[in-house]
């Protein structure tokens, strides 16, 4: 190869290498943190998963003076944990990307409550919801980012 053609080649990929970190990653990793995210409002994994999954707090039982629960109650005890009735919660993680970077975020009001733990939720301030993380750092995610980059930059200079 001629030092032209070498340098002609270089500049190519180096275009093509810009066009991969600000554009194509952002949005393919985006893809990936958000289904990753999502999997854990999957009814058999209902939890989140870091370096294993862990799984979410049961839904605390209603139960009348007698000890007995209303079949509204039981219905709702037996439902999966943070999917509510719609599945909004899990439905409403997105992503958004700029140059060079993806982020993934809920955009319900009561996501953070969820995801973070708080006493002070409802219209008294006085319900306490425990901490049922399903968003944030995960090594799982974190090794199929990096997957992801192999399989990408590898593709970039083979071709």
């Amino acid at each position: 190869m001629k030092p032209d053609e070498f340098l002609r080649m270089l500049k190519q990929k180096s275009k093509e290498f810009n066009r991969l970190v600000l554009h194509d990653l952002p949005e393919i990793i985006g893809v990936e943190a958000q289904n990753h995210f999502r999997e854990g409002f999957e009814r058999s994994n209902q939890g989140f998963t870091d370096a294993s999954l862990t799984k979410w707090l049961p839904r605390k039982e209603k139960r009348r003076v007698d000890g007995s629960m209303s079949s509204k109650e039981r219905t709702r005890t037996s439902r999966p944990v943070l999917t509510g009735e719609s599945g909004k919660l899990g439905d409403s993680i997105q992503y958004e990307t700029s140059p060079g970077q993806a982020r993934v975020f809920s955009d319900m009001p009561y996501a953070k409550a969820h995801n973070e733990g708080t006493s002070n939720a409802g219209r008294n301030r006085s319900v306490v919801i425990p901490e049922r993380k399903f968003m944030g750092d995960s090594k799982v995610l974190n090794e199929k980012i990096e997957t992801i980059l192999k399989e990408e930059l590898n593709k970039l200079f083979t071709r």
